[in-house]
C-alpha cells in the first residue's frame, strides 16, 4: 500500500473529514485492523508480526485508543510506535508477548496495565513514553529488557513483581520523577545504568538474589542517600547507604545526594568500582586507604566539591575517574613510579592548572610520563610506604611524604583484623621492630612491611561464664550484655564476624569508633546495642578478655 502522510491541513485542503479520511483497515498476519475515527481495532485470531512500520504507522498522529480483542496473542515489534497521541489500550489476556518499542514514544499514555500472562517487556517497549505515571506489572513478567522505560520521565512509582529475574540494562534510565524502588527476591542481575539519571531517587533496595550490579548502575541520582541490602543478601552489603560487596572489598556506589562532605573508604577495599561516586557533588574530602589497588572508570565523575586527593602507593590500575572534577587543583600521587594512564582519565579538567605532588626521587620519571608530565609537578619530599603482608589479616596507617635527611620523624601502624595478631615490622627483609607503633626518623624512601600471623577465634560460650549475660540470643534488633566481669572498669567492647573482621567496638559507656559500630545507649553494668543493620549471621562479642557467641536473626 502507497504510504500517505496525512496532515490536519491536508484533510481540510482535500474537503475531508477526519473520520472518513481515517476509515481505513486491512490485514496484517493472521489479523484484521480497522481505523474508524481515532479508534484503532485489531481483532482474530493469532500473533501480531513484527514491524518497521506497521500498516497504520501513516495514521499514528490521530490514534487515541487502541482496541486489541480476545485471541490476540502477541502485540509485535514497534506495533504502536510514535502514536503521540494514544491515550488509552486495552491490552487481553490472551497478550503473552509484548515486543520490543511497541509503545515507543506514546507521549499521551498515562497508565497501562501488563495482563497476568505476559513474561517479557521488550527492548525499549515503554521508553519515551513521557506522560507514563504508572504501570501495573503482572506476577507473570520475568524479565525487563533494556531501555524499557528509558525516558519516563513523569514515572513516579513501580512495582516490580517477584517474578522478575533479570532488570537489563539502561531500563530505567531518566525515569527522574521516580522516588524509590524495591528490587525484588528473584532478580540476579541488574543492568548497566539501569536507574542512571533517576534523579528524585531517594532509596533504592536490592534483594538477597542479586549477583550482578552493572556498571554505572545508580549513576547521577542526584537526591539518593540510601542504599539497602537484604539481610541475607549473600552478595552485596551496605553500610551507611554505601554499596560494597559482601567481603567489602569493592566499593560499587556512594550515593550521590549523601549529604557527607567527607568520607574515609575502609580498609577492607581494594577496588574502586566505575562511577562509584558519580555525581557526588557534595563530596569536599576523601581519604583512600593504602589497600585500594584499582579506581575504575568515572569513578569520581563530577565531582565537583573535591579541591584536593592524595593517590596511596597501593594503586597500580586508573581506568578513568576524573572527568569533570572542574575543581580539583591538587593531587598528591604517592606511586614512586608512574601509572600508565590514558588522556580520557582527566577528561574536561585544566591539567596544568592542577599541582601534582610526587615523591621528590620521582619527579624526573613524572615529566617524562605521559599524561602525568601535562601536570605542575613538584617534589614533595621522602616516601615513607607501609604495606601489609597479608590485607587479609591487617592492614597499615602511616602512608605520606616526609621531609627527609634526617629532620622529620615518621610513625606507621599496624592494625590486626579481629582475632590475627601482629608479628613485626621488616624492611628489606630484616625485623626493625615488633611493637604495632612504629617511630623512626626519615633519611630516604622506605618501604615497610607490616607482618601478621591467623589468630585462633576462641568461642567462649555464656553459659561458662554466668556472669557475662547477653541476650536475646538468636537476637534480632537490641543486644543486651551485662558484664560484671569488668567488674565496673572500662573494658572494650568488640564485635567479630566469622571471618574475624571487627565490625563494631566500644568502651564502656562510649562509642570509640564511628560507622556501622552499634549505637552504646546506657553506662550501667548492662548496656544496650542496636545490631538490627548487621547482616544475618554468628558474631563474636568480645568484652574485655572474655567472648560471647551471637546469632543476629
Amino acid at each position: 500500500m502507497k504510504r500517505v502522510i496525512f496532515t490536519l491541513a491536508t484533510l481540510a485542503f482535500l474537503g475531508l473529514s477526519m473520520n472518513s479520511a481515517l476509515a481505513q483497515g486491512g490485514t496484517t498476519g493472521p489479523l484484521t485492523w480497522q481505523l474508524t475515527g481515532n479508534t484503532l481495532t485489531i481483532s482474530g485470531n493469532g500473533a501480531m508480526p513484527d514491524y518497521d512500520y506497521a500498516p497504520w504507522y501513516e495514521y499514528r498522529e490521530f490514534i487515541e485508543t487502541v482496541v486489541l480483542e480476545t485471541n490476540v496473542t502477541r502485540i509485535g515489534n514497534s506495533a504502536f510506535r510514535d502514536c503521540i497521541s494514544l491515550n488509552s489500550i486495552n491490552i487481553p489476556n490472551s497478550v503473552t508477548t509484548i515486543g520490543d518499542d511497541a509503545f515507543h514514544t506514546c507521549m499521551k499514555l498515562t497508565s497501562i496495565t501488563i495482563p497476568d500472562n505476559v513474561t517479557n517487556l521488550g527492548k525499549g517497549v515503554f521508553s519515551w513514553c513521557k506522560g507514563l505515571i504508572s504501570i501495573a506489572i503482572s506476577n507473570s513478567v520475568t524479565s525487563i529488557e533494556q531501555h524499557a522505560f528509558s525516558f519516563c520521565t513523569n514515572l513516579t512509582s513501580i512495582t516490580i513483581p517477584n517474578s522478575v529475574v533479570t532488570i537489563g540494562k539502561w531500563a530505567f534510565n531518566s525515569c527522574e520523577r521516580l522516588t524509590s524502588i524495591t528490587i525484588p527476591n528473584g532478580v540476579s542481575s541488574i543492568g548497566i545504568q539501569s536507574f542512571v539519571n533517576c534523579k528524585d531517587m531517594t532509596s533504592i533496595i536490592v534483594s538477597s538474589t542479586v549477583t550482578s550490579i552493572g556498571d554505572d548502575a545508580f549513576s547521577r541520582c542526584t537526591s539518593l542517600t540510601t542504599i539497602d541490602v537484604d539481610s541475607e543478601n549473600k552478595s552485596y552489603t551496605s553500610e551507611n547507604g554505601v554499596l560494597f560487596n559482601k567481603s567489602k572489598t569493592s566499593l560499587i556506589c556512594y550515593p550521590a545526594g549523601k549529604m557527607d562532605m567527607m568520607y574515609v573508604i575502609p580498609h577492607s577495599v581494594i577496588s574502586i568500582e566505575y562511577a562509584a561516586f558519580s555525581y557526588c557533588t557534595n563530596l569536599t574530602l576523601i581519604t583512600i586507604p593504602n589497600s585500594v589497588t584499582t579506581i575504575g572508570g568515572n569513578a569520581f565523575w563530577c565531582c565537583t566539591g573535591l579541591t584536593s586527593m592524595i593517590l596511596p602507593s597501593s594503586i597500580t590500575i586508573i581506568e578513568g575517574g576524573f572527568t569533570d572534577c572542574l575543581n580539583l587543583i591538587s593531587i598528591t600521587n604517592l606511586n614512586l613510579v608512574p601509572i600508565a594512564i590514558k588522556p580520557y582519565v582527566f577528561n574536561n579538567f585544566n591539567i596544568s592548572a592542577c599541582t601534582l605532588t610526587v615523591p621528590t626521587s620521582a619527579v624526573s620519571a613524572y615529566k617524562a610520563a605521559e599524561v602525568w608530565k601535562e601536570f605542575d609537578i613538584v617534589g614533595g619530599g621522602i616516601l615513607v610506604n607501609p604495606v601489609s603482608g597479608n590485607s587479609e589479616y591487617g592492614y597499615t596507617i602511616g602512608n605520606g611524604l616526609y621531609e627527609g635527611g634526617g629532620r622529620s620523624t615518621a610513625t606507621v601502624t599496624a592494625v590486626p583484623l579481629g582475632y590475627n595478631k601482629f608479628v613485626n615490622w621488616t624492611k628489606n627483609g630484616v625485623v626493625v621492630s615488633t611493637n604495632n607503633e612504629y617511630s623512626f626518623t626519615v633519611i630516604e624512601d622506605v618501604e615497610l612491611v607490616a607482618n601478621f600471623e591467623k589468630g585462633d577465634v576462641a568461642i567462649v560460650e555464656t553459659d561458662n561464664y554466668p556472669s557475662l549475660r547477653v541476650y536475646p540470643n538468636p537476637v534480632n534488633g537490641e543486644l543486651h550484655i551485662g558484664y560484671a566481669i569488668c567488674d565496673n572498669a572500662i573494658c572494650d567492647i568488640v564485635i567479630y564476624d566469622l571471618m574475624g573482621r571487627r565490625v563494631g567496638a566500644h568502651l564502656y559507656g562510649r562509642p570509640v569508633e564511628t560507622g556501622r559500630a552499634p549505637s552504646l545507649q546506657s553506662t550501667s553494668p548492662e548496656t544496650t546495642i542496636n545490631v538490627s543493620h548487621l547482616p544475618a549471621g554468628v558474631y563474636f562479642l568480645k568484652i574485655g578478655e572474655k567472648t560471647a557467641k551471637f546469632v543476629k536473626e
